[in-house]
C-alpha cells in the first residue's frame, strides 16, 4: 500500500482556552471552533439573526503548507440548522494576537442562533494545487 504524506498544516493559539482544531475522525477535515469568551474568561452566547451573516472569532491562527489551499466546508450539524459558512474566511491582524481565523456564518433557517464557546462553526479540506492550469476552448 502506499502511503500519501500528510499536509503539516500548522495553527497557533492566540487567545486563552481556545478549542483548538481537530481532525475529523473518518475525514481528512479540520474541524474549528467558536472563541466566544468575554474579558474574564466566562463563556458567552453570540446571536446570529435570520437572514444574517455574521463573522465569529476562533482563537486561532492557521496556515497552510506552501502550494496548497484550505477549503472552506460547513458541518453538517450547522446544514441542519439551516445555517452555512460562507467564505472566504479571513485573518484579523492585531498587535496583540497576530492573524486570528475568523469564520463568516450565515443565517438561511427560520429562528436567531446562538453561537457559543467550543462549537462547530467551520470544516477545511486541505488540497494540494496541481501547477499551472490552462483554459481550452472546446470546440465540439
Amino acid at each position: 500500500m502506499v502511503m500519501t504524506p500528510k499536509l503539516p498544516v500548522r495553527w497557533r493559539y492566540l487567545k486563552p482556552e481556545v478549542v483548538p482544531p481537530t481532525l475529523h475522525p473518518e475525514h481528512n477535515f479540520i474541524n474549528i471552533y467558536a472563541y466566544a469568551l468575554n474579558e474574564k474568561g466566562v463563556s458567552r452566547s453570540m446571536v446570529l439573526g435570520m437572514n444574517q451573516t455574521r463573522a465569529f472569532p476562533t482563537g486561532i491562527s492557521l496556515l497552510s503548507p506552501a502550494g496548497c489551499g484550505l477549503m472552506l466546508l460547513t458541518p453538517l450539524s450547522l446544514v441542519i440548522e439551516g445555517m452555512m459558512a460562507v467564505g472566504p474566511a479571513f485573518f484579523v491582524k492585531s498587535v496583540h494576537d497576530g492573524e486570528q481565523l475568523y469564520i463568516r456564518l450565515y443565517n438561511g433557517g427560520h429562528t436567531s442562533v446562538f453561537v457559543t464557546h467550543g462549537m462547530l462553526i467551520a470544516q477545511f479540506l486541505p488540497f494540494q494545487a496541481l501547477g499551472p492550469l490552462q483554459l481550452l476552448e472546446d470546440e465540439e
